[in-house]
């Protein structure tokens, strides 16, 4: 329990940090270092492929899931 909720992951993307709550391995080609979304769904391309996010939360903001980021976040 000392640990609950640490480490933590994060990106950067435009010069802003995110904590990455939950994500899963995609097939979906996204470009490396990019946040790109598709279908509803949102995709961090790493070196090796990319990776779907499904809870994100940016800095000074609450957790929110993909399509809520998307919505407000990505335009």
């Amino acid at each position: 329990r000392a640990y609950a909720g640490w480490p933590k992951s994060t990106l950067e993307f435009d010069d802003k940090s995110y904590i990455v709550h939950k994500v899963k391995p995609s097939e979906f080609e996204a470009k490396k270092g990019s946040l790109e979304a598709s279908g509803g769904k949102l995709y961090y391309g790493c070196k090796d492929g990319s990776i779907e996010i499904l809870r994100i939360q940016p800095q000074g903001k609450a957790a929110m899931d993909a399509r809520a980021f998307i919505n407000g976040y990505l335009k």
